[in-house]
């Protein structure tokens, strides 16, 4: 499975309140699978996440974004937008030779959508709940003094 952060900079887009998907092309037989948002975890920060299975993808992966801008000018309220760009090489064997630069995408401009690799697990929550452990092994969890759970960063987990 590959998870993908998914980031869309754009004026007067909000990845909160306006609709966007992703499509995602691989190899010469033309694969594809379209991502929607509603499938797409989003973590408590408003950051959202495209995971799929690349097991059957082999080659260059071409991302497609099209995302919904709110636009008073358009009949319907809205103007959509496409964003086309390489995002990464699906192989099956372990050193590929590649004989073209992923790094050149379809447009010469700065991108309006960033696609950023993520590694970690359980991307859908950045907090992780502060527990202590009680000399009978169970679990408790810390409260401040309003009887409110105690949560930290995942990125701060190594603090003791």
């Amino acid at each position: 499975m590959a998870k993908y952060q998914v980031e869309i900079m754009h004026e007067d887009f909000d990845m909160m309140q306006d609709d966007f998907e992703v499509t995602l092309e691989w190899g010469l037989l033309g694969k594809y699978v379209t991502i929607k948002k509603s499938e797409m975890p989003c973590d408590e920060d408003g950051h959202w996440f495209m995971l799929f299975d690349s097991s059957d993808a082999i080659g260059r992966v071409m991302a497609t974004c099209r995302y919904l801008v709110p636009d008073s000018d358009m009949s319907d309220g809205v103007r959509e937008e496409v964003d086309r760009q390489y995002i990464g090489f699906v192989t099956n064997i372990p050193c590929p030779k590649l004989a073209c630069n992923l790094a050149c995408n379809t447009h010469e401009d700065v991108p309006h959508v960033t696609y950023t690799r993520v590694w970690r697990s359980d991307v859908n929550t950045l907090y992780l709940n502060v527990r202590t452990t009680e000399e009978n092994g169970e679990h408790r969890p810390v409260v401040d003094s309003e009887g409110q759970q105690i949560r930290v960063r995942k990125e701060e987990k190594d603090i003791h």
